[in-house]
Parts: structure tokens; C-alpha cells; sequence
């Protein structure tokens, strides 16, 4: 852990030791990587990253209290301005030249980190769903392939809404109710993952990307691409490259 006022700061409730395959990009900001999800850091000269490491045990105790449910998965997206993260580890950061980081200090912040991620970085699972009358499993899987295969297309609720044989009204109060999120919001962070792979993984030209994931201009692409990974398309393939090339 390199503490020196932190530009960047990771949060990983993890499950064991990391894991150092795949790619995470940040310069600026939070990042909050789910449990077991490849990754690795590339930090620009000069930066401070700040890794705050929660242990799986503990987090799934407070997430489970805090949502109510045993079953809770992340949802995107995990690149973020915090307030309440930067103050924790504005915390960490202060405490830890004077070697005052006591038992009693860190649980505190642990416990209160644990809750924060659990209440707005994680969404309940199907036993959730279920009670409050969100979609049956399989029909969930249903608009998850259509949306996955239409990625490039223009996706409208009443389309998702036919597919498993609902209004759009009741469609889209019950996907929410499913996910916590509306279904133009998952569309739209789907199109935004699939981006990373096409970027990370290819060659293809940024605007043939942008088309690729359901953009019909390069410059609205850039613009949502920012606002959720903190990086612009190209520099979000440039870091890519730079990272996978030290891996090999």
C-alpha cells in the first residue's frame, strides 16, 4: 500500500490473494472491484493509488445485513467520485506515517466502508427479486440475450417488453425491481463493457466501435465512455495495450 495523498483508490472485497490477470484503469477517482474479478492496476507516473482490501467473510456479513438478502451481486458501474471512500481513505492516509492504524480504527472504517459499498455498489440477488415481484429467473435470462445480441441496435422497452410477454409498463417496474436498475440504464452499461472489450481487444477504429455497441456518432460514444470508466476511448485502449504488454 503506497500512502501519499492518494489520486486513486482501489477497493477490492476480495476472497483471497489477488488475482493479476485482466485490465482496471483509473487516474482519477474510486474504484470498486467485485470479489474474484480479474484485474490489474496501471497507475501514470507520479500517481498514488491507495488499495483498501476487504475481506470477503466480513463484507458478505455486512452486505447481507444491509440489503436484507443472502444473494446480492455488483452492479456496474465501479468507477466512481466517492465522498464517502476519499474520506475513509483520506483516513487510512493521515493515520498511517504516525503507525496509529489501531485494531479499533481500522474495524471502524472497515465496518463503515463495508456497509457503504454494500448499500450502493451491490444489488440483491433473486430471492430479493422474487419477493417484490420482479421477473422469473428464466425470463430474465430471456432479455439478457436479446439485449447481448442487439448491442448494436437500437433497443426500445416495448422490444425487451414482447420478448417476455409483458406491458412495458410492467416490464420495465419489474426489470427494475430484478437489477435496482431501469432497463435503459443496463443497456446502456452493457454497451459500454462490450466497448472495453472492442477496445482492449481489437483493432477496429473507435468509430467502428461506437457503431458496434449502439452509438451513432463517435463524439456521443467519447462522451458516455468518459462519464462511466473515467477515460476516453482511446486512452482507455492506450492504457489496455500498455498493460497487457507487461503481462507478456
Amino acid at each position: 500500500m503506497r500512502c501519499a495523498k492518494p489520486s486513486t483508490i482501489a477497493v477490492f472485497p476480495t476472497p483471497g490473494s489477488p488475482i493479476s490477470t485482466g485490465l482496471f484503469f483509473l487516474r482519477r477517482g474510486v474504484a470498486v472491484v467485485p470479489p474474484a474479478l480479474p484485474y490489474s492496476l496501471a497507475d501514470s507516473p507520479g500517481s498514488n493509488t491507495l488499495i483498501l482490501s476487504i475481506a470477503e467473510p466480513f463484507f458478505s456479513e455486512t452486505a447481507r445485513a444491509a440489503l436484507g438478502s443472502d444473494e446480492f451481486s455488483f452492479v456496474e458501474p465501479h468507477a466512481a467520485t466517492d465522498s464517502l471512500i476519499r474520506e475513509v481513505a483520506d483516513a487510512v492516509d493521515r493515520e498511517f506515517p504516525s503507525h496509529r492504524l489501531a485494531a479499533s480504527f481500522l474495524n471502524s472504517l472497515a465496518a463503515l466502508l463495508a456497509a457503504h459499498v454494500a448499500r450502493n455498489y451491490v444489488a440483491a440477488g433473486p430471492a430479493r427479486a422474487m419477493s417484490t415481484g420482479g421477473l422469473a429467473a428464466h425470463k430474465m435470462r430471456c432479455v439478457r440475450n436479446f439485449i447481448a445480441e442487439h448491442l448494436g441496435e437500437t433497443i426500445r422497452v416495448e422490444q425487451l417488453a414482447a420478448e417476455v410477454h409483458l406491458s412495458p409498463f410492467h416490464f420495465a417496474r419489474m426489470f427494475k425491481q430484478s437489477t435496482e436498475q431501469s432497463p435503459h440504464l443496463y443497456i446502456l452499461l452493457q454497451r459500454i463493457q462490450r466497448a472495453k472489450e472492442l477496445l482492449a481487444g481489437t483493432d477496429s477504429p473507435i468509430t467502428e466501435v461506437a457503431a458496434d455497441v449502439g452509438f451513432r456518432t463517435q463524439g456521443h460514444f467519447t462522451g458516455v465512455f468518459h462519464r462511466y470508466t473515467g477515460f476516453t476511448p482511446k486512452v482507455f485502449r492506450t492504457s489496455a495495450r500498455e498493460a497487457s504488454s507487461r503481462t507478456h
